[in-house]
């Protein structure tokens, strides 16, 4: 079935502007996604559209958050103790959790982080998965088959880690290898303080077989940078560079908050993009970030919250001491995701993705809108539709594809397994 908006405002996040016209979808066709200003184009081109009038509403390309874990979303569900930030949070409330995700867990963790990042207009996400459960083929496979039921496209990552023993390591390697022979991919890596060279040298060999980039955390905490350069005697990108693990522009890398001179030139030499994670650096006290040198920035909520639209502003509005951007740059970072998987895997970007919010101020400003504009008409409490790979899968913060009672079942159920780990932590 295919799908017209007609009357549409369009936001174009290369261009910065709103265009104006009617946008056919049609997601069995070769091109999903056609523009016209005559709606009698489109019409000529199929049969028994859906018709959505859109005036008075403004749509937008659907947000995708580059980097994020449904587990720590979930389980922060639990963790009441606020002064416990970084690498505290990390030893003590995480990586207890780890021994005890199972399917019915992981599955729950997935429907409730996939229900609120698509009520907040996220169709598209890379989930970083830690644990020993993660050397499952069969749990990676349900969460990845649970967002796709509620409509989120997902590329569930595995983090490679020695910090479990080397023989759990080779099995999150042959997990990854077994996956990405399935699905696009990223090899995933933890913090380098907890991967040893042999096994880096087996992400090595993946990333040849595969031809495809490396995704984890890099000099997120002062710790990471201290121990490579105390242990290795370079700091943590060229330690990465020394296995031939940097030259790779399908690289994506989350934190980079203590990177030094040099490995921001190599980074930046080599095409490798960051994800500036603002919140989570602020709330953890790990440090600040600074784009000098970095043209290839994302955006992702760590799994602080779901809200991509909220992180936006927030590294907008607040980042301002030591990385002072404009508003375009700040919704070009949003975008950057965009542009990242057009160009490497097209086959996972999906265009057709798109959120229509309620703006009857649209239709005055429009073809004039500027992008400091969208934060005052922008609100996610005013999504009227969600469309994901070419379908309404929310209307009215009402999701489409399931029934959300059942997976409110689902999450109740397991939330409540998960409080009772509670005294671990």
């Amino acid at each position: 079935m295919s799908l017209i908006l007609k009357n549409a405002n369009l936001f174009s996040y290369k261009f910065n502007e709103i265009w104006v016209g009617n946008i056919l979808i049609d997601k069995n066709a070769n091109k999903k996604i056609l523009y016209s200003k005559e709606i009698g184009d489109l019409l000529d081109k199929t049969n028994e559209p859906d018709i959505i009038d859109c005036n008075g509403l403004l749509i937008m390309p659907a947000y995708f958050n580059a980097h994020f874990h449904s587990q720590r979303y979930f389980a922060d569900l639990i963790a009441t103790e606020e002064n416990k930030i970084g690498l505290q949070k990390l030893d003590d409330i995480y990586a207890p959790l780890e021994k005890i995700w199972d399917a019915e867990l992981l599955e729950a963790a997935a429907f409730y982080s996939a229900i609120r990042l698509l009520k907040n207009g996220t169709t598209q996400v890379i989930d970083m998965l830690y644990g020993p459960s993660m050397i499952s083929f069969d749990n990676l496979k349900l969460i990845y088959d649970t967002y796709s039921r509620v409509g989120v496209n997902v590329i569930p990552v595995v983090a490679i880690t020695d910090k479990y023993g080397f023989g759990i390591a080779d099995n999150l390697l042959d997990v990854t290898e077994k996956w990405l022979k399935s699905q696009k991919g990223f090899i995933g890596l933890d913090h380098l303080f907890n991967i040893g060279t042999g096994t880096l040298t087996e992400v090595k060999r993946l990333e040849e077989k595969f031809k495809c980039g490396i995704y984890g955390h890099l000099a997120e905490y002062a710790f990471d940078q201290a121990h490579s350069i105390e242990k290795y005697k370079m700091s943590v990108v060229e330690r990465l560079d020394s296995l031939g693990l940097i030259n790779n522009s399908k690289n994506i890398f989350a934190g980079c908050l203590h990177v030094t001179n040099d490995d921001v030139v190599m980074l930046n030499k080599n095409n490798n993009n960051v994800v500036e994670l603002y919140e989570s650096s602020q709330w953890e006290n790990k440090g600040y970030f600074s784009s000098e040198g970095l043209p290839l920035i994302m955006l992702g909520t760590d799994g602080m919250h779901s809200d991509m639209w909220q992180t936006m502003k927030n590294t907008y509005y607040f980042n301002t001491e030591y990385d002072k951007i404009s508003i375009k740059e700040a919704i070009s970072r949003l975008y950057q995701p965009h542009k990242y998987f057009t160009k490497f895997f097209p086959s996972v970007y999906d265009p057709t993705s798109l959120i229509i919010y309620n703006c009857p101020m649209i239709n005055c400003i429009n073809e004039e809108l500027k992008p400091l504009q969208l934060l005052q008409i922008i609100d996610n409490k005013n999504i009227k539709y969600v469309i994901s790979q070419g379908e309404v899968v929310c209307k009215d913060d009402k999701l489409v594809k399931i029934k959300e009672e059942e997976a409110s079942y689902i999450i109740n159920k397991q939330y409540k397994r998960l409080k009772s780990h509670k005294k671990n932590i």
